[in-house]
């Protein structure tokens, strides 16, 4: 059907065009009742019709055969006009009267006719969507809520998916103060197919601020899908965190890194246990050395809304670096010898003298070092870039020098020497005028154009206890017992001054 105003398509069963508005009138097929109702009053018409009939004794119907015949009432009884008349083959007598009786009589019922389309019509107009629909914005604009409230309830009953009538309800409920229903409608209108309108967002989420619900905000945004929506309220919104590096197995230590943390707070665990806000604070990139890690995860808003715990898993197993090698095996050695350490370039070593694991705590091998007087046990680390430990290799020296002056007999001439000079007060080493005392060790021994010195350290312990070095170093040679102040000028290699000067 075609609308008579603007000949646009009016669609099945619809009253009004869509397109301009223009109401269109359409009889439509009676209901089964009200047909039977119309039937009924028809046919008491015609039963008082026909009394009237009888009552004024006339009306004879002749045949053709001219044999004396009344018509029967029942067999004239149907839904025309025709039917009230007598059949071609009959002819009736009638007078004025009976005519105009007749004629009101089918006036009567073409009218009852009319107005009985007319009430279906009309019926049939008030009971469809649009009727409901634009009654209900009518009475929403003149303020009667409860009435509008009313239209559009029967127009959502009609179409039951029918977003704008859904949403017009909503605002009819806000009006009247009744939020909780006006929320119920909105969450109802986001379920349907297509219903996730901007304007829904806005007043679900809008009302919900009011009363600072915001972990209801957080839900409606989580299933949102509307990019504008999700930016305008993204200060409420409780993503979980999300890290750059993928769960898994790893050969090498490895920087963990949050990606999703503005406007709030990641709170982490790494011992399986669940997060909380007493739980370790994300700031920097989180390494991740030898051994399995297991990272849970949350993240949590300016206004205290949880995201989802996220749990990733990472194993990292390294390759420990390779042992160090040194030069001198264990052993007893009369002549002045260095010690060598050979290691990768990535690793450094450290060491201790007295058979102690050494640790980065160490004293580290820098250079060759000349082998020490005496006994001594050595421990050597390689340890990596990643603080991976090699395995440690040990090392017993015993270093004796074949010479005339063993070490005690070596010092004790160096001992009498300083005393003679005055720089001693005495052989235990207190100094004159001063608090305290020297402190003479024999540390190593060198070869030096063919000669064999003993090296001797001079330190100074106040009368604390406390030790620092005199920076003073000594040379005797152990063949002659010879003094001389010593200055090292690098590893293995010293000037020598002599003592006389």
């Amino acid at each position: 059907m075609k609308c008579p105003k603007c000949k646009a398509e009016i669609g099945e069963g619809k009253l009004l065009c869509e397109n301009c508005g223009e109401e269109v009138m359409i009889v439509p097929d009676f209901d089964l009742e009200l047909e039977q109702e119309i039937n009924r009053t028809l046919r008491s018409m015609a039963e008082e019709f026909a009394e009237q009939m009888a009552t004024d004794g006339e009306g004879e119907y002749e045949d053709t055969n001219e044999s004396d015949e009344f018509v029967d009432l029942e067999d004239v009884m149907a839904d025309s006009l025709e039917d009230y008349l007598p059949s071609w083959g009959v002819r009736m007598k009638l007078s004025t009267k009976r005519i105009v009786l007749l004629v009101l009589g089918a006036v009567l019922v073409i009218a009852l006719v009319i107005w009985g389309t007319g009430v279906v019509a009309r019926l049939m107009k008030e009971n469809s969507f649009e009727y409901q629909y634009q009654q209900g914005i009518d009475n929403y604009v003149q303020g009667d809520y409860l009435k509008a409230l009313e239209h559009l309830e029967k127009a959502s009953e009609i179409e039951t998916e029918h977003i704008q009538a859904r949403y017009q309800m909503a605002l009819c409920y806000e009006q009247l103060g009744q939020k909780k229903n006006t929320i119920l409608i909105c969450h109802e209108i986001l379920g349907l197919e297509g219903g996730r309108l901007t304007e829904v967002y806005d007043k679900l989420i809008d009302l919900y601020l009011e009363n600072e619900a915001y972990q209801e905000v957080w839900d409606v945004l989580k299933n949102c899908n509307d990019d504008a929506i999700l930016e305008r309220y993204g200060e409420y919104t409780a993503y979980a965190p999300e890290l750059d590096t993928s769960e898994g197995v790893y050969d090498k230590p490895i920087s963990v890194c949050f990606e999703h943390y503005d406007n709030g707070f990641v709170y982490y665990t790494m011992d399986g246990s669940n997060p909380t806000k007493n739980s370790n604070v994300y700031q920097k990139p989180i390494r991740l050395q030898q051994g399995d890690y297991q990272i849970k995860a949350m993240y949590v808003n300016m206004y205290g809304v949880q995201s989802e715990v996220i749990n990733k898993s990472f194993y990292v197993k390294l390759a420990a670096p390779m042992a160090p090698e040194v030069n001198l095996d264990s052993d007893t050695y009369t002549e002045p010898t260095f010690i060598e350490v050979y290691h990768n370039n990535n690793t450094k070593i450290y060491y201790t003298k007295d058979g102690t694991t050494p640790t980065e705590n160490s004293n580290r091998y820098i250079a060759k070092m000349e082998l020490p007087l005496g006994l001594s046990n050595y421990a050597f680390v390689a340890i990596d870039e990643n603080g991976l430990s090699s395995e440690v290799v040990k090392r017993t020296y015993r270093f004796e020098p074949e010479a005339n002056f063993d070490v005690d007999l070596a010092l004790q001439v160096l001992l009498n020497t300083l005393v003679a000079n005055g720089v001693l007060s005495d052989l235990d080493g207190h100094i004159p005028d001063k608090e305290g005392m020297n402190l003479y060790t024999v540390q190593t021994a060198v070869k030096m154009n063919d000669k064999v010195y003993y090296i001797v350290h001079e330190d100074y312990m106040d009368e604390f206890g406390e030790i620092a070095d005199n920076l003073t170093m000594y040379a005797i040679d152990s063949e002659t017992a010879e003094l001389f102040y010593a200055f090292k000028v690098k590893d293995g290699q010293y000037r020598l001054r002599s003592f006389a000067q």
